[in-house]
């Protein structure tokens, strides 16, 4: 069952896997400041992203495509696609974007500022695009 926002009703459920506490951090604030949204688990390696998904089912994961223990990112990704978990892969290199795309992520991130603006609607969008 997902978390409820109070009146607000189901509250879309979200894993974060990044290998930097401080991103985790601000991907969270983020996503908490949103009325529909939140943080359910956080991961900072491969294995634990892809233990806590079985764990959790989170209704959409955020995944870092450079996180440790991975080493392919995009591998990460197409199996929590392959699970049906709509994915927002999220990367400082925005060469990986294309690829992210064509490995079965929602959409695609750069980190920076834009990031901030795009994060909780590319969130519903996965979800919407997925049915998850």
């Amino acid at each position: 069952m997902k978390p409820t926002g109070g009146n607000r009703g189901p509250r879309l459920a979200v894993l974060v896997a990044d290998d930097d506490a401080r991103v985790r951090h601000g991907l969270r604030e983020m996503i908490q400041f949103s009325s529909d949204a939140v943080v359910v688990g956080e991961a900072s390696s491969a294995r634990s992203a892809l233990q806590l998904d079985l764990a959790l089912r989170p209704d959409v994961v955020i995944l870092d495509l450079l996180l440790p223990g991975a080493e392919d990112g995009l591998g990460v990704l197409r199996e929590l696609s392959a699970r049906g978990r709509p994915v927002v892969a999220i990367s400082v290199w925005g060469f990986l974007g294309p690829q992210a795309l064509a490995s079965g992520a929602a959409s695609f991130l750069e980190k920076g500022s834009p990031l901030i603006n795009q994060l909780v609607q590319a969130i519903r969008t996965a979800v919407t695009d997925t049915g998850a």
